[in-house]
């Protein structure tokens, strides 16, 4: 998934996302849930705070 498509998943800018994932600006938590929702995955995973083997989701 590129950072357009990503952009256009959540309804946002491609230089949003681009802020977000060089820590240039903070992903806001509506948008952490909605991944984690979409994704099936842990927000843990998501902010690099835990593998993807770790079965645990928040």
């Amino acid at each position: 998934m590129t950072q357009g498509d990503l952009a256009v998943f959540l309804g946002v800018g491609r230089k949003t996302v681009n802020k977000w994932l060089t820590g240039k600006s903070s992903i806001p938590v509506e948008v952490l849930c909605q991944l984690k929702k979409s994704w099936g995955t842990s927000i843990d995973y998501l902010l690099d705070r835990c593998s993807p083997n770790q079965k645990e989701k928040l």
